[in-house]
């Protein structure tokens, strides 16, 4: 009797200790679990988003977390640009811009999300074809961290350095050198005699000197060279003045690029990052006809800039804007120099670059443009851009 008692006992024991555990267990699932972000929410540098692209501050971009309705501990992250002022006029907003991921519009991350307390972390690694791309982060209702590293599979031009080209002069060689600039077209009224625009700008960029030094003489002075990065970064070695006596690297995210041909790269420009890293001297004026500007190169600012870059046999690379892009924004333009106001307000800005060549603008430039709805008409090629060297 007394041995049945005890296996009895023993019984009950087991099935309240068992009762206990499973009662415990049931505080501690995942229905007890409330995720700080029950809604979607957008994160920019206003409100509340960090954003690092290689271990540097990447601005001017959004993020959109978007909680799953079935899984607190899943969310979609959507990545894009956010809209900005325009870098032409200080009337223009709400302008696209390029996406966090050089090429994308919008990227999408789907994440996995671990709860604790009013945070959420998330963290992985995806091979997604064209890269590879790495994301650690947190977020809170207020405020989202997002680290990004990415490294794109290997192009001609991946972690290639390019210096420009020494400048010319009117003795030997190209005078116009590092300067690339070829343009077809018919040719204008110069004075009473036909001239060829091409003529006529080499002759400007060669001879035009400013404080005592040449435009390609200028350049050089202050850009050296440019790499493109691995992770779709374009970084340029420069000089804050022709004064300056060392050499800067330009910050990460100013530039990214992508290679949609062999000999061609995209380059998207993230104006909010070069508004913050400028070092905030006025431009000029003409906002009235630069704002006509904007039906042309607003799309660039999300679908970037195509460059050609032709590397000839003795290794020299010309990196320039071709007739695709350059022509319909002449052609955009072009009534612009109809227009007597815009034509004086065109040379009026000239003139105050020139200094002491000032007087030569009215003889050289002015026919040239008055003359260029003419020269845009009959264009059939343009390229304008710069001459480089691989760097040592």
């Amino acid at each position: 009797m007394k041995k049945t008692l005890f296996i009895l006992f023993i019984g009950l024991f087991s099935i309240a200790l068992a009762g206990g555990v499973l009662t415990s267990c049931s505080n501690d699932d995942d229905s007890s679990v409330v995720s700080p972000i029950t809604q979607t929410k957008t994160y920019a540098d206003a409100s509340g988003l960090t954003l690092t692209y290689s271990g540097a501050p990447m601005l001017g971009k959004q993020v959109v977390f978007t909680p799953d309705a079935n899984d607190i501990t899943k969310a979609t992250l959507t990545l894009s640009g956010a809209q900005t002022t325009s870098p032409l006029s200080d009337n223009a907003s709400g302008l696209a811009t390029a996406g966090v991921i050089p090429g994308e519009v919008s990227t999408t991350i789907d994440v996995d999300l671990t709860i604790k307390n009013d945070t959420v972390t998330f963290a992985g690694e995806e091979n997604r074809g064209g890269y590879t791309l790495k994301y650690q982060g947190s977020a809170t209702d207020a405020s989202l961290n997002l680290a990004l590293n990415v490294t794109f599979v290997e192009t001609t031009w991946t972690n290639t350095s390019w210096q420009l080209l020494p400048p010319g002069n009117l003795f030997s060689g190209d005078p116009m050198q590092p300067i690339h600039v070829k343009w077809d077209a018919d040719p204008f009224d110069f004075n009473g005699s036909p001239y060829e625009i091409q003529s006529l700008i080499s002759l400007a960029i060669s001879m035009t000197q400013i404080e005592g030094n040449t435009i390609p003489k200028m350049l050089c002075g202050v850009l050296n060279k440019v790499t493109f990065l691995s992770d779709g970064n374009v970084q340029a070695e420069y000089k804050d003045s022709l004064n300056a006596t060392e050499w800067k690297t330009s910050p990460l995210n100013l530039a990214t690029y992508t290679v949609p041909e062999p000999n061609k790269i995209r380059l998207f420009l993230n104006p909010a990052q070069i508004a913050a890293t400028a070092s905030g001297k006025s431009r000029a004026g003409m906002t009235d006809v630069l704002s006509q500007l904007m039906a042309a190169v607003t799309p660039m600012l999300s679908e970037g800039i195509l460059i050609t870059l032709d590397k000839g046999e003795e290794g020299v690379l010309k990196a320039y804007l071709d007739t695709e892009t350059l022509l319909p924004i002449l052609k955009i333009v072009a009534p612009l120099f109809e227009d007597e106001t815009a034509v004086e307000q065109i040379l009026s800005m000239l003139k105050a670059q020139a200094g002491e060549m000032a007087g030569m603008v009215d003889v050289f430039l002015k026919p040239a443009l008055v003359a260029m709805p003419q020269i845009i008409g009959s264009t059939e090629t343009i390229q304008i851009g710069i001459k480089m060297q691989a760097a040592q």
